[in-house]
């Protein structure tokens, strides 16, 4: 075996390496990862009196993201189909200080299960019992949370 002191950390044109940094492409003209084209937010804040010391407050927020690749190695199966996301909002605040509130919290709405980075199984792809070799590889990654509705209680004392 080759050490690093003997050279076995310099790739085929001399270049010292990193382990696990060694992948060189020509990206040019390909999407930057985790780049979309086009991002987007906006929302709005409704706040209202109810009664003395009693206020009724509602939040709406939307997101838009373009396709955009996941895999660092620009594979067709990283592409992330575009979404949008929807968060809200409704609380009662209450007291002389807003001492309490009640918030009812909905995150991701539409339940959009996106991946943020993603990468190929070099380890286990073509295993027994994955398809062998010439099947299609096998992936992980990073998913963003699914739908999430919460309550919340806030005391301040």
């Amino acid at each position: 075996g080759q050490s690093f002191a003997l050279g076995c950390n310099l790739d085929e044109f001399g270049d010292p390496t990193i382990f696990g940094s060694g992948v060189k492409q020509d990206q040019a003209g390909h999407q930057l990862k985790r780049s979309p084209d086009w991002v987007g937010a906006g929302g709005f804040i409704y706040e209202r009196d109810l009664a003395s010391n009693l206020r009724g407050v509602v939040n709406f927020n939307a997101s838009y993201t373009d396709p955009y690749q996941t895999d660092l190695h620009n594979s067709p199966n990283g592409i992330q189909d575009s979404l949008w996301k929807f968060d809200a909002t409704a609380r009662l605040v209450g007291g002389e200080s807003d001492d309490w509130e009640v918030a009812l919290i909905g995150r991701n709405l539409t339940n959009e299960f996106a991946v943020t980075e993603s990468s190929e199984d070099f380890i286990f792809n073509g295993a027994a019992g994955e398809g062998g070799a010439g099947s299609p590889a096998n992936y992980f990654g990073n998913v963003l949370r699914g739908r999430e509705v919460s309550l919340q209680f806030t005391y301040n004392f």
